[in-house]
């Protein structure tokens, strides 16, 4: 959701409430509304992992659908294929993107000027779904298939569902490894690109790991608030990149939902 790795990521153990019954579209996650359709918009404030680069505030809108069979949700689009009891999996399309898309927002970085940019890619695969009393896990398997970088991302999370004083409260935990070509690409520095600024840098793979929290709030039968925050460990393979300048990204997330 939040740049290449600004992804996607971001206590309070109440008990869990959702039965995998409640279930009906694999678009829906723990703390979710009930509805088909959503539009939604976020701010979203973070650190900027990139060498020179500030922390930045973004204001981000959102459409979700939730079918039986198709879904659309944080720019992935599925399609279930099997569902036998408290089980799902299917297939996924999503787009990913980076900071370094344009050239424009950091020509003025002495510590980034003049590398190439990386362009947007999508990635194709398979995602796995357990849904249970306590709360969810997904497991995603993804390939990339816009030819940049013929990269592959594995994701896993559990996300814990909750209540409070009519909260839906979701604490969750995950990790993601990400290959040496899918790091490269987003964080590699090639030999025409290394000067006094930065160095040669060729990307091994790595695994990061995250924690976050959130939380959505029913005002009534269509508006929902949603707040949140996150922390992600970037794995050694981006975090040693002669461009990246933190081991970590920090967010904050407040939003508001309509439900259709």
């Amino acid at each position: 959701m939040f740049n290449s790795t600004l992804c996607n990521v971001s206590g309070l153990i109440l008990g869990g409430l959702l039965s995998f019954h409640s279930f009906a579209s694999d678009g829906l996650s723990p703390g979710d509304s009930q509805s088909k359709w959503i539009v939604s918009g976020y701010a979203v404030s973070l650190n900027n992992i990139y060498e020179g680069e500030k922390d930045m505030t973004l204001v981000l809108p959102n459409v979700e659908y939730r079918g039986d069979r198709l879904f659309l949700k944080g720019g992935d689009f599925g399609v279930r294929l099997y569902s036998p009891q408290d089980f799902s999996m299917g297939v996924m399309l999503t787009g990913r993107a980076s900071f370094l898309n344009d050239n424009g927002e950091y020509k003025n970085n002495t510590q980034l000027a003049g590398l190439q940019e990386r362009e947007a890619s999508l990635e194709a695969g398979l995602y796995f779904i357990h849904n249970s009393t306590m709360g969810q896990l997904k497991v995603k398997l993804l390939d990339e298939v816009s030819n940049k970088h013929n990269g592959q991302r594995a994701d896993v999370n559990y996300v814990f569902d909750l209540s409070h004083k009519g909260w839906r409260i979701n604490p969750s935990i995950g990790a993601t490894w990400e290959s040496k070509d899918t790091n490269n690409y987003y964080y590699g520095v090639s030999a025409s690109e290394a000067n006094a600024q930065r160095a040669q840098y060729t990307a091994t793979s790595s695994t990061s790991v995250n924690t976050a929290i959130n939380a959505r709030y029913a005002m009534n039968d269509n508006w929902d608030i949603n707040l949140g925050a996150g922390y992600t460990l970037l794995g050694d393979g981006i975090s040693d990149s002669s461009i990246v300048q933190d081991n970590e990204i920090v967010h904050a997330v407040v939003g508001a939902t309509y439900n259709f």
